[in-house]
């Protein structure tokens, strides 16, 4: 089921962090480009796609119903999604509780170099 998921490195996630922003509005995720005035909305139903520098990333609606019920707070979208595909990808379950240990240890790591 792996497809032609490739997970994001270290680097790769926080520069996309650092260029996308992510909010919830009603049933529509709102992706800012910063440094661009201009936002696009997402229904939180369906897959999207983001058409970065790096590479194109879709982002599922699995994806962003985790998103929304448990990490909005504290992770970013593109996290949750780069979680999901890391799991895919190892060939896991998809758990919030899995999800929540992947972001756990990308976290720590980017906070330690």
């Amino acid at each position: 089921m792996s497809k032609n998921l490739k997970a994001l490195t270290k680097d790769e996630l926080e520069f996309l962090n650092s260029k996308y922003k992510f909010k919830l509005m009603d049933n529509y995720v709102v992706v800012s480009c910063v440094g661009f005035d201009r936002k696009v909305l997402h229904e939180i139903d369906k897959p999207f796609t983001l058409t970065t520098p790096i590479r194109r990333i879709t982002i599922t609606p699995k994806a962003i119903k985790c998103w929304i019920e448990q990490f909005k707070d504290k992770y970013s979208l593109l996290e949750v999604q780069n979680s999901i595909n890391t799991l895919i990808i190892t060939y896991q379950d998809i758990s919030i509780d899995d999800i929540k240990i992947i972001l756990e240890r990308n976290n720590s790591l980017i906070k330690i170099v």
